[in-house]
């Protein structure tokens, strides 16, 4: 599979940090599921919002494009049409903050930290999906992200996304989509 990287520039708002909503793997096995409405309302107006891959269809990225500027990184289930338009990586600057986003990006420290040595600069924030694990830990010289999954959470408790507050500091807040609820219907 080629890979490719795109690079993406935004300012940070005066008086306020940007507000970027992160979600991962909206997909029930092999087939596309529409982002829950549990998700747009819990990430709230966002500044932009990325998906780490695994949506299948472009076409479930709009109601998050209605919102704010939207940008997706190819997951392993996205079918190979994809290519020209998503990349295997995303760059983000914001500000000074450097925002990795790949689809598989590992599970523990020693494979995140190989992830970011595939960039072209280094990052502040990795962020990454595969697993449908949701994970915010910081590392020295980096913070990973994942998400979790907005739809298949995999026998844990709930569903989840993430909203990440970038300004003078970064924020992240990972949030339960339906707690207690661990076969929600999407």
């Amino acid at each position: 599979m080629e890979t490719h990287t795109v690079t993406v520039n935004f300012a940070i708002p005066d008086g306020r940090p940007f507000r970027l909503g992160v979600i991962s793997d909206t997909h029930r096995y092999s087939r596309p599921a529409a982002i829950p409405e549990s998700a747009l309302g819990r990430l709230g107006a966002c500044d932009a919002y990325i998906h780490c891959g695994d949506f299948l269809d472009p076409a479930l990225l709009d109601p998050l494009r209605k919102r704010a500027p939207c940008y997706a990184v190819r997951g392993n289930v996205d079918p190979p049409e994809l290519s020209s338009d998503f990349p295997t990586r995303l760059l983000l600057h914001i500000g000074t903050w450097r925002v990795g986003v790949i689809h598989a990006g590992g599970t523990n420290e020693r494979s995140w930290r190989r992830t970011v040595g595939t960039f072209s600069e280094p990052v502040n924030l990795l962020c990454c999906g595969h697993s449908h694990r949701p994970v915010a830990r910081q590392l020295s010289g980096f913070t990973v992200l994942n998400p979790g999954s907005a739809i298949d959470p995999r026998g844990l408790p709930s569903r989840s996304a993430a909203l990440v507050e970038l300004g003078v500091a970064m924020t992240i807040h990972l949030m339960a989509l339906d707690p207690g609820n661990s076969n929600p219907q999407p």
